[in-house]
């Protein structure tokens, strides 16, 4: 679900601004738009009436069944995109905003305008799903909670955030005027927001998802004595109130201790053991220990110059919309991905390091998935199968230099990564350079 959020905020944000074809029709662009809109959440619902009335009752036919419905699912998110990208593309559905409604220098409201063919197909395609993904995890929450769960946990963790960075830059842009084109201001700039942004993302994070501090009791003392075995620390301890979602997860977010909060699922509170509880917050002690966060700020502020480089050599090949989605699916989808499924690997080894017991951990990864109403075999684009991560673990059990050779090749990608974004921020500063001659020497007159 992230990946297709971010893909279609890429495909609305990253492509500069769009000219009206000839011939160009504002009438055409809406009819078009609503029926790609329409079709979607025709789909949605075709997927949900199949779904539930193939759903099965004995556990071998659920997992078959499981796999095939994840698939669909991957394919109609596919979809979603891919008509968001006519509508914006073809359809030219940002000319309609800027051009037609003359709306291009409201403060975040073109901004929405341009999303909103995207999130109205998402959230009525939620609306459709809403049975199907109700009985696979047993929840009891009605549609207005299923519905605002999902805003809060997918639309306000991505869309918020970015509209708060457009919102900023819009204000800067009407305060600074064409001043912000100069490089030693917009750079900069950017810069301080991405940061900032990581920095407090903790306290919007525990405002957008509905959290309570973890009560006081023996539970609370115990992951507290985990922190100080390890030498770490939060700001807080959180529950994440999901209501009857039974949505069982777990995560760790902010950069610095005094801004760092660990969340904790009310379903997964309610169905482990403790012991497990503490083999998950350990997994999540794991990404703290081995600064998975700062490289992850790392991570997104290298997109810039991998797009600036991507962009300077696809030279008349690839533009607009295509190069966009180019960059995204090499950057997010494959880069980090492959970086993002091994870092939870190196969390998977701390967290059952830290609790002592390998079947601890591993039950507590089985339960996750069995309340997620997932298959052992669901791939995921930033975690491996939880098949793939038992049989990793119980290999390092039986064989510890496994660990090692594990953690060499990971430090051997990082390298590179590491290494590919220098080459990259060379091929940046190598493009704009004339800008910044430009600027700097406007600067020295």
């Amino acid at each position: 679900m992230y990946f297709a959020i971010i893909a279609a905020v890429m495909l609305a944000f990253a492509c500069g601004p769009i000219e009206p074809r000839e011939g160009f029709s504002a009438a055409h662009t809406l009819l078009g738009t609503v029926a790609l809109t329409l079709v979607c959440i025709l789909l949605a619902h075709a997927l949900s009436a199949w779904a539930l009335r193939a759903f099965p009752t004995d556990y071998l036919a659920r997992n078959k069944f499981l796999k095939r419905y994840y698939r669909l699912l991957t394919i109609h998110r596919v979809l979603l995109v891919a008509a968001y990208g006519l509508s914006l593309h073809w359809l030219q559905w940002p000319v309609v905003i800027g051009k037609t409604w003359s709306m291009a220098n409201w403060v975040l409201v073109d901004e929405f305008l341009m999303l909103l063919p995207f999130l109205l197909a998402l959230v009525l395609s939620w609306v459709a799903l809403f049975r199907v993904d109700k009985r696979l995890r047993g929840a009891t929450w009605g549609l207005g909670e299923y519905l605002v769960f999902h805003s809060r946990h997918y639309l306000g963790v991505i869309v918020l955030p970015i509209f708060f960075f457009f919102a900023l830059f819009d204000i800067a842009s009407l305060l600074l005027g064409s001043r912000l084109e100069d490089p030693f201001v917009h750079w900069p700039l950017a810069v301080a927001l991405v940061l900032s942004m990581y920095a407090f993302a903790p306290l919007g994070l525990r405002v957008i998802w509905r959290t309570t501090p973890l009560p006081d009791g023996p539970l609370r003392r115990d992951l507290e004595a985990m922190m100080q075995r390890v030498g770490l620390r939060c700001r807080d301890i959180l529950v994440w109130e999901t209501g009857g979602g039974r949505v069982a997860n777990a995560c760790i977010a902010g950069v610095f201790p005094g801004l760092r909060y660990v969340f904790l699922s009310d379903a997964l509170l309610w169905n482990l053991a403790p012991d497990e509880i503490a083999a998950i917050f350990g997994h999540e002690l794991g990404h703290a220990k081995h600064r998975h966060i700062p490289f992850y700020v790392v991570f997104c502020l290298a997109f810039a110059f991998f797009s600036a480089a991507i962009e300077a050599n696809a030279g008349s090949l690839v533009k607009g919309a295509p190069l966009a989605l180019l960059t995204l699916v090499l950057y997010w989808g494959v880069i980090f991905g492959f970086l993002s499924r091994r870092l939870e690997r190196q969390a998977d080894i701390y967290g059952a390091r830290l609790v002592g017991d390998m079947d601890t951990f591993i039950r507590s990864l089985e339960k996750i998935a069995y309340l997620n109403g997932m298959t052992r075999k669901l791939r995921s684009w930033r975690h491996f199968t939880i098949a793939k991560r038992v049989a990793f673990l119980d290999k390092l059990r039986q064989d510890p230099s496994v660990e090692r050779k594990f953690e060499r090749e990971l430090r051997l990608w990082i390298a590179s990564f590491m290494v590919g974004a220098l080459i990259c921020l060379a091929v940046t500063v190598h493009v704009y350079l004339p800008q910044f001659r430009a600027a700097a020497e406007r600067l020295l007159r």
